[in-house]
């Protein structure tokens, strides 16, 4: 069954992403509803793989990763995020989806938790908040 679309449409046109969930129809659905909002969206289903990739992208707006992942979990993938010799990647926002309580995770490592299932329209919310903010910074 295809991930409904998001419907307050926030306006994520020409924003490069990159999406990192285990779960095929997670990481599509995730996929499917920043595309609706204009984003281009790189996938990965580990952490480890998109590191090289991270690495190579000429640009990145914004990560969203789930925590719960075999290898390396979002958390240690955000923290080698923060320690990116380029700075321009150590600022970059990182919104985790994940099905456990935000309160198990340190604050200070992701802009921003959503629960799983986790609605179209507070997905792309999540990733604008996140880029407003960090730019404000």
């Amino acid at each position: 069954m295809p991930a409904p679309p998001p419907t307050h449409r926030s306006d994520l046109s020409g924003l490069t992403l990159l999406v990192v969930e285990d779960d095929a129809a997670t990481r599509e659905a995730l996929t499917t509803y920043l595309r609706a909002c204009g984003a281009g969206a790189s996938t990965a289903h580990t952490a480890s793989g998109l590191l090289v990739y991270i690495d190579a992208a000429p640009r990145l707006d914004a990560v969203v990763t789930d925590i719960s992942m075999p290898g390396m979990d979002g958390v240690e993938f955000v923290r080698a995020i923060r320690r990116h010799p380029w700075p321009l990647r150590q600022n970059v926002p990182v919104v985790a989806v994940t099905g456990r309580d935000a309160e198990e995770f340190p604050a200070q490592e992701f802009d921003a938790y959503l629960r799983k299932p986790v609605d179209p329209d507070d997905v792309c919310r999540a990733i604008e908040l996140s880029i407003a903010r960090r730019r404000k910074a």
